[in-house]
């Protein structure tokens, strides 16, 4: 019997080898492959024979192939994605918002244009009675109301392309939590046999790592090696082979952008919108709720004071033809949208004689003229502490410096998470040096056991042999 458990112990070692370069050539397939964590073939001997008293070997096998997943590691890179999704949305956002309120570089933006404006009242102070100036002053004023329209166009824009944004970031959630939960049965399916479902956690991981950039979440492992994944609050999105969704539902009362409702697995909706603080979803809903509504009141709020300003003194003066209790701009009701409504007053409009610079009905009085024109330093902003300049001055430097902000907590979070996913390939990244060195060691191992089975083969001759003889 000797000779046969040779053979037999060659055999498992061959196939041993044979199986632990299968694990090998599978690591160097996904070399490239993001999220994957190297397995490893977990070789152990088999249950030894009693013989004479001794207990003899009898050879070796591959037990369980096991990853080298650090998840510890994989819930620092969960968390630091959630941050890196909504600053990610964010920097971009806040970019594009200071590209629309770009004075630099020779652009005509509103500071450009009102400043023409306040210089169009001197230059008709100068000459009250010119009906030229009447039409540059008109003209500039339009520039400038067609300014105020087209930032206010913008930042809605901004707005809008935000909030589709929610809509699409609800969708992508949903999609990748269904791989999640599929992935959830397959591995709970095969390690109820007692094996590692390695390449299935790797795909999880790399899927729970997109989630995490989306949205803000927790999570834990359950006996079955299922996760359970909640929202904030508490709310289950995941819980095994069950799970919840995300729908975008229009919200009348907010400009009918959507809000985020949960949908659990029995249909039920919970509007979780103020429960979210991190991922990409929560970059859209800051950008279009905070950011793009700060800036966009604030321009409301200007276009809304120039306005009362100017037709406050307006309507007290005199135009050329001598008319008088004419508005230069139309009125508006509230600051609420005032930068998309401001426009000028239909009397002005229809004949630049109505543009009153006079305080009597003198032609050639220009005392109104240079009061509205004086407006320009008036403290007539932020209660009596800034000019129209200067507030809008103000707001074009505070969206500078959150851009700069938020462009340096995303390469900050960046670094961060660039040093996380280093230090996950130097503990389960697959090495192509340390696999060759494995293979080689494989390679000489399983031609050990096949030298072996040859030898064992020519002992079985020779016996075969001397028992013919002896026949």
């Amino acid at each position: 019997m000797g000779i046969w458990d040779i053979m037999r112990i060659s055999l498992t070692g061959m196939q041993t080898q044979q199986t632990a370069m299968e694990v090998v050539s599978h690591n160097v397939a996904n070399v490239s492959t993001p999220g994957y964590s190297r397995e490893e073939a977990v070789i152990n001997p088999l249950t030894p024979r009693q013989q004479s008293g001794l207990f003899l070997g009898t050879g070796a096998t591959v037990s369980t192939i096991r990853d080298t997943e650090d998840r510890f590691l994989n819930y620092s890179i969960f968390a630091t994605g959630q941050q890196l999704g909504n600053q990610d949305v964010a920097n971009k956002g806040l970019s594009q918002m200071e590209q629309v309120f770009n004075e630099t570089g020779g652009a005509q933006g509103l500071s450009s244009a009102m400043d023409t404006f306040w210089n169009s009242w001197e230059d008709l102070a100068s000459t009250p009675e010119n009906a030229a100036s009447r039409y540059t002053l008109r003209g500039n004023a339009q520039v400038m109301v067609n300014q105020f329209h087209s930032l206010s166009s913008r930042l809605n824009d901004l707005a809008k392309d935000a909030n589709n944004g929610v809509k699409g970031a609800t969708e992508q959630i949903n999609g990748i939590v269904d791989q999640i939960k599929t992935l959830n049965g397959k591995i709970s399916a095969i390690e109820a046999q007692g094996q590692t479902a390695t390449d299935y956690r790797s795909e999880r991981n790399n899927l729970m790592e997109q989630l995490s950039t989306q949205i803000d979440y927790t999570y834990f492992e359950d006996k079955n090696g299922m996760v359970t994944i909640s929202l904030a609050g508490g709310t289950p999105l995941l819980e095994g082979t069950t799970s919840g969704s995300l729908q975008a539902q229009e919200n009348a009362s907010n400009n009918g952008y959507y809000d985020v409702m949960y949908v659990s697995s029995t249909g039920a909706k919970t509007d979780i919108t103020d429960q979210i603080k991190g991922g990409g979803i929560y970059g859209q809903l800051q950008m279009r709720d905070q950011y793009t509504g700060q800036y966009r009141s604030q321009l409301d709020e200007l276009a809304y004071n120039m306005v009362n300003q100017v037709n406050s003194l307006h309507t007290t003066g005199y135009g050329l033809n001598g008319s008088t209790n004419n508005n230069f701009f139309s009125p508006l009701a509230s600051a609420t949208g005032a930068a998309a409504s401001i426009s000028l007053d239909s009397a002005v409009q229809s004949d630049v004689n109505n543009i009153a610079a006079a305080s009597t009905d003198n032609p050639g009085d220009n005392t109104l003229a240079n009061q509205i024109a004086s407006l320009r330093d008036a403290l007539t902003m932020n209660s009596g502490q800034s000019t129209f300049q200067d507030y809008y001055g103000s707001m074009v430097s505070d969206i500078g410096i959150e851009s700069q902000n938020a462009d340096s907590e995303y390469q900050r979070t960046s670094l961060v998470m660039q040093q996380y996913k280093t230090f996950r390939d130097s503990v389960s990244g697959v090495s192509l040096e340390e696999e060759m060195a494995s293979l080689t060691m494989y390679q000489q191992a399983y031609q050990a056991s096949a030298r072996l089975m040859n030898t064992a083969n020519d002992l079985l001759t020779i016996l075969s042999n001397m028992n013919t003889s002896i026949s």
